[in-house]
């Protein structure tokens, strides 16, 4: 069985602020395409796909070139977060 990431139909296109999509996709996990950063920090971007689950997510984000996946729930120590999720912020 295969598990599909939600893509966001409503939201599909439209530049959305880091604000705007933690209100809309409470926590959750995001893909942001054609994003706009400051100071190293994202700070908008397109919605591409949403989900609960980040392994879903980041199937969904296979063959983009460049993408920014994140959770819009609870912070965790960056540290952590690295350690548990494989994450690579420096690719």
């Amino acid at each position: 069985m295969t598990t599909q990431a939600k893509v966001a139909d409503s939201d599909l296109g439209k530049l959305l602020t880091i604000e705007e999509i933690e209100r809309r996709y409470p926590d959750e996990w995001v893909v942001l395409v054609d994003t706009d950063w400051d100071g190293g920090k994202t700070t908008q971007g397109v919605l591409f796909a949403h989900d609960p689950r980040r392994r879903v997510v980041a199937e969904a984000s296979r063959g983009l070139r460049r993408c920014a996946i994140f959770s819009t729930g609870k912070p965790v120590s960056p540290v952590l977060f690295w350690l548990t999720h494989g994450v690579r912020p420096w690719v």
